[in-house]
């Protein structure tokens, strides 16, 4: 082909224009793969969130039913370990930190724990018709993520449907220890009375902060 061949410079703009269309079709794909690689790392981010998540609420189920059973350790060990003949139950949670029935520092707890769930030192009390205080249990109104598998201490805790219902309560029956009776009343102690009641009574260890 000679230098003035017609043709030349028409031949040369089309290779010039092919050369263009390659470079953004380039371009085109490049850009596509980087939308794509941005998709999959952020459905990645999105279920490590979702696994850290629910591993940390594991974690605080966990750390819900140690403390829940330090609590109710803590209670039964008050009641089994009277100053005198009558068997009672702390009236504060406080009282389970220095039992006031002794003259010394008898401690039936180490510190009014934290709910892991809410974070707060806000409990739920279930209380005797005395005011005793037998269990405690958390202020949550969330789903658990445990639903079975509890320990024979826990079995009640089976398909609840809320944080709240996981109920550390005294065992009755547990050790030879008989179930509470109305005050004044007499002989063997029956099945847990009627009136034992959780409603609208809470430890607010947050207000003493203020």
């Amino acid at each position: 082909m000679s230098g003035n061949d017609p043709k030349g410079p028409a031949l040369r703009r089309a290779s010039v224009c092919r050369g263009r269309q390659s470079i953004r079709s380039q371009e085109g794909f490049t850009y596509i793969g980087v939308l794509l690689a941005i998709a999959l790392i952020g459905t990645q981010l999105a279920l490590a969130g979702v696994a850290w998540s629910f591993a940390q609420t594991r974690q605080k189920e966990r750390e819900l039913l140690f403390v829940g059973g330090q609590f109710r350790t803590a209670i039964s060990q008050y009641y089994l370990n009277p100053k005198g003949p009558q068997k009672e139950y702390p009236r504060r949670l406080e009282d389970l930190l220095k039992d006031p029935r002794y003259p010394g520092t008898i401690r039936h707890l180490r510190k009014i724990y934290a709910d892991p769930i809410t974070g707060k030192k806000r409990w739920g009390l279930v209380r005797l018709p005395n005011g005793g205080i037998i269990g405690v249990y958390s202020l949550s109104d969330e789903a658990p993520i445990k639903t079975g598998n509890f320990r024979p201490a826990e079995l009640s805790f089976t398909n609840k449907q809320r944080y709240a219902d996981w109920k550390f309560v005294h065992a009755f029956g547990a050790q030879g220890v008989a179930a509470p009776v109305a005050p004044g009343s007499q002989g063997v102690a029956g099945p847990p009375p009627s009136g034992i009641s959780s409603e609208s009574l809470v430890y607010d260890g947050e207000a003493n902060k203020k």
